[in-house]
């Protein structure tokens, strides 16, 4: 399962960094293959919460940013993403990869514009943020 997750969301970091989108493909892909795997685990329901708890709370983050700065701020791709996570990796993963998603994105953030690479209002992809969350996520918890 690690391969594969790894390979898909290698191609969503580079289709984000390049073209500034996330394929709906491959984040369809994520849930299916996610919840195809629970299902033959046993541990089915944990993906639908973490499916819903990956879209729900980017989402939810989406709309009241968007009311806030008047602005799309987080895209769809993203939230489909968080759902694509937790369909894989399940609800308690998802919750710690877009925490910690946030701070990487707010470090990076703070780097590139100190190094005056960005400016404030600049967009910045969030995608390679979220699989980079996952990923520290992955590594911290087989510790």
């Amino acid at each position: 399962m690690l391969v594969i997750y790894s390979c898909i969301c290698l191609a969503i970091v580079f289709f984000d960094l390049k073209k500034m989108i996330i394929p709906d493909e491959l984040s369809f892909l994520l849930i299916a293959i996610g919840l195809g795997a629970r299902l033959f685990n046993g541990d089915f329901l944990d993906g639908i919460y973490g499916v819903a708890l990956g879209f729900g709370i980017f989402f939810a983050i989406r709309f009241v940013s968007g009311l806030i700065f008047k602005r799309e701020t987080l895209g769809l791709g993203d939230c489909k993403l968080g759902a694509g996570i937790g369909a894989v990796w399940g609800s308690i993963f998802v919750i710690y990869t877009i925490y910690l998603s946030f701070i990487i994105g707010a470090l990076l953030g703070g780097i590139l514009m100190a190094l005056s690479f960005k400016k404030r209002q600049d967009a910045l992809p969030f995608g390679p943020m979220i699989i980079a969350a996952s990923f520290l996520i992955l590594v911290l918890r087989s510790i």
